[in-house]
């Protein structure tokens, strides 16, 4: 006798019309796959949750808009008010610390965007049955972090290098200063900061400079010239 595969109910949260549309469209070609929602913002897929949408899966973007509720702040609440539903991050933002961040939050999984589409269906599958899923990228990351093979770094890539020496100095931050840190990192300003988390200009302020001292740094320009790699960690 031939068993149905379990429906495998499925929203997209992306701040990117892009991004939402071609991921559904890769998932709407599985059959056991339903896609129940694409919403762009954190207070539209709320929205949907209170008024009863049921899902099995949230594939959900890291960095949303610059007003919006995003990254640990969003994957804690949702972790918290709907822990049924499987939390899968979908980011441009795969440095090592990102991810850690993301997993410690509650997500149950990660993917690149830089990784193919067809990832996405694995994923979405691997963490509907409760499995931890990370791509191949996110994968590497986290084994240079973790450095498990004991290899020194002459023997690793640059770029692994240069990732765990992120995540690294990412780790001396408080989990609020790594999201302010995060968000100078795209190019945000004070105010808009200080919006997107409803926080004082003046709070905002204070822990970046904190961070900044933890960090060793006096400015933004030096702040970027970390992340890119082109100062000595």
């Amino acid at each position: 006798m031939t068993h149905s595969p379990k429906i495998i109910r499925v929203a997209l949260l992306d701040d990117h019309a892009v991004v939402r549309e071609g991921y559904a469209a890769a998932l709407q070609r599985d059959e056991s796959i339903i896609v129940a929602g694409l919403f762009e913002s954190s207070a539209a897929l709320s929205g949907a949750l209170r008024a009863g949408l049921a899902l099995d899966v949230l594939v959900m973007d890291y960095a949303l808009g610059a007003r919006d509720v995003d990254g640990i702040n969003l994957i804690a609440a949702l972790r918290s008010r709907y822990p049924a539903v499987a939390l899968l991050v979908a980011s441009a933002h795969d440095n090592a610390a990102t991810v850690s961040l993301v997993l410690q939050a509650g997500a149950l999984g990660f993917i690149s965007k830089r990784e193919p589409v067809s990832s996405l269906l694995m994923a979405v599958r691997s963490v509907a049955m409760g499995r931890q899923y990370l791509s191949d990228i996110s994968t590497a990351r986290m084994a240079g972090l973790a450095d498990a093979s004991g290899a020194s770094p002459i023997d690793r890539p640059a770029d692994d290098n240069d990732d765990r020496a992120l995540a690294l100095l990412l780790g001396r931050l408080s989990r609020r200063e790594q999201e302010v840190i995060r968000c100078f990192l795209d190019g945000m300003l004070v105010g808009e900061v200080a919006a997107k988390f409803s926080r004082s200009v003046k709070t905002i302020s204070n822990q970046k400079q904190t961070a900044f001292k933890k960090l060793g740094i006096r400015s933004i320009a030096e702040l970027a010239a970390l992340r890119d790699g082109s100062v000595a960690w």
